[in-house]
């Protein structure tokens, strides 16, 4: 088996189980399946193709590994597997749930480590363990007025670049809107810091007190239409800078 940080599995042999329950097993024509019915899945070239294929996919939904399992040698035999279901209405905060007692075993022999992801606690900010998450609503930290958040941190491992882009701008828009109305959480609820101007000059007075230079808007105006020029030279739509001398001399014009 192939598995990852984030629960999903492979086996030597095609069968995957992901995170969210979903088991697939590609066998060879002789051989078995961890579940799943000879109409799961079929070839474009139809079912007669199919039947004759040197390899078979079966799609078993809603199940996630639970252990793995030794033989008498002491290597990896079987991975034990739990069905799922689904709590909740369908949405971000929908989780697939262990259904007790439903275990049964997959054999396999071999077990690889994949890329997977699952966020970790920030200090100073509440964090969600089960979903991995930091709670918030609309990027406004639970409890924590004033304190904002975005990405895999907001709402989990899913999406793709343009989904984080939406989801930074919703972000920035409850940000905004707590500033245009001088009404921020953490005057609203009297917390630490209520009364502070706010804003972009406590922003470059912090910035300012920890050193270094500071890139505005301006400036990184300036990086970009350099980087776009650099990539025209190379037919290309941009070329990054990759080092930080190169980009503050950009910045500075």
């Amino acid at each position: 088996f192939s598995v990852s940080e984030s629960g999903s599995l492979v086996s030597e042999r095609g069968s995957l189980v992901s995170e969210r329950g979903s088991l697939v097993s590609g066998f060879g024509s002789g051989g078995g399946s961890a579940g799943g019915s000879e109409g799961d899945s079929r070839s474009k070239g139809g079912a007669a193709d199919w039947m004759e294929a040197a390899r078979r996919v079966r799609i078993l939904l809603q199940c996630s590994p639970q252990r793995f399992d030794a033989g008498a040698d002491g290597r990896l035999e079987s991975i034990s597997v739990q069905r799922t279901e689904m709590v909740g209405a369908p949405g971000p905060n929908q989780m697939a749930r262990v259904i007790p007692g439903s275990a049964f075993s997959l054999p396999c022999q071999l077990a690889l480590t994949s890329v997977g992801y699952r966020s970790l606690p920030i200090d100073g900010a509440p964090f969600d363990s089960i979903r991995g998450v930091v709670p918030n609503t609309k990027g406004r930290v639970e409890g924590e007025p004033g304190l904002y958040v975005a990405g895999w941190l907001k709402r989990g491992p899913s999406g793709v670049v343009l989904t984080n882009v939406g989801d930074a701008a919703e972000t920035v828009a409850a940000l905004l809107e707590d500033h245009r109305n001088r009404t921020s959480q953490k005057e609203t609820h009297g917390g630490a810091g209520a009364g502070g101007r706010g804003g972009d000059a406590e922003i470059r007075e912090i910035l300012d007190a920890h050193g270094g230079q500071v890139v505005g808007f301006e400036a990184a105006r300036r990086v970009a239409e350099a980087e776009a020029r650099r990539g025209a030279a190379a037919g290309k739509v941009r070329e990054k800078f990759v080092s930080v001398r190169e980009l503050l001399e950009a910045a500075r014009g």
